[in-house]
């Protein structure tokens, strides 16, 4: 369903890209505002389909090959690799949390942790 959002929302994209760069007076469409409001409309609903397709990549992916799923989140943020990591594997979460916290480890909060 979201890739069928996804390609309305690209048609609508185009169409009110189109119309702002040259108004279809043979479809009747000659206002430049009518092409904005579909031109972002379009752009709106790609912005939600897109967030929604990643995110079911991202829980297929979890499910069925749990090693790339964390590839992909420690490619994203650390944050959500170690949220994963816990959920995942929590005895390297733990290690993770114990090899962080070891001295020597740059936390992020300055040059004199």
């Amino acid at each position: 369903m979201w890739y069928i959002i996804s390609l309305l929302g690209t048609i609508m994209f185009l169409f009110g890209l189109a119309n702002i760069v040259y108004p279809m007076k043979d479809l009747k469409v000659e206002n430049r505002k009518i092409g904005c409001i579909v031109f972002l409309v379009g752009l709106i609903l790609i912005a939600v389909s897109m967030d929604n397709i990643l995110a079911k990549r991202d829980a297929d992916l979890m499910v069925s090959d749990p090693e790339a799923y964390l590839a992909e989140m420690k490619r994203s943020s650390d944050y959500e690799w170690l949220q994963a990591l816990r959920k995942l594997y929590p005895d390297r979460y733990a290690a993770e949390m114990k090899r962080r916290d070891s001295p020597g480890v740059y936390k992020g909060r300055g040059i004199n942790n």
